[in-house]
């Protein structure tokens, strides 16, 4: 790879971002955690910054992520039990798996993956408790 000069090409910032995921990756399954960057970075003409998130893995596999630990602790004062974190509901013909909750969302707490694409979702707890099975 041909040396870098400067940060302010998006498509290099991806690039580098895939392999320091790839290199990370490979540490994570050696500890038996998940580790990723989240995306939430920031450059300049000299800098790049990256945040890097770890997370334990449960028994069964499941990584337990800060809205899933959020979700079990918190869920009750939105009217859920722990219990219901991984139940599916299904909304306008889609199936959703509740994953999570984010807590600084007034409108959209509750973080939920597309069965079908697997894709993360933010849903009111209206539409969630109204829909679950």
């Amino acid at each position: 790879m041909r040396k870098i000069t400067t940060f302010k090409n998006k498509s290099l910032l991806d690039l580098i971002e895939a392999r320091i995921n790839a290199a990370i990756k490979e540490v994570g399954e050696e500890l038996g955690i998940d580790i990723k960057t989240t995306g939430n970075g920031s450059y300049s003409d000299t800098n790049f910054t990256l945040k890097v998130e770890c997370s334990l893995k449960s028994d069964g596999g499941v990584i337990i992520t800060t809205e899933r630990s959020n979700f079990i602790k918190y869920g009750a004062m939105y009217g859920f039990n722990k219990e219901d974190i991984d139940k599916i509901f299904k909304y306008q013909g889609k199936n959703y798996k509740i994953t999570g909750l984010k807590s600084r969302r007034q409108k959209n707490p509750i973080v939920c993956t597309q069965i079908e694409n697997n894709m993360l979702y933010k849903f009111p707890t209206s539409i969630v408790k109204d829909n679950l099975e």
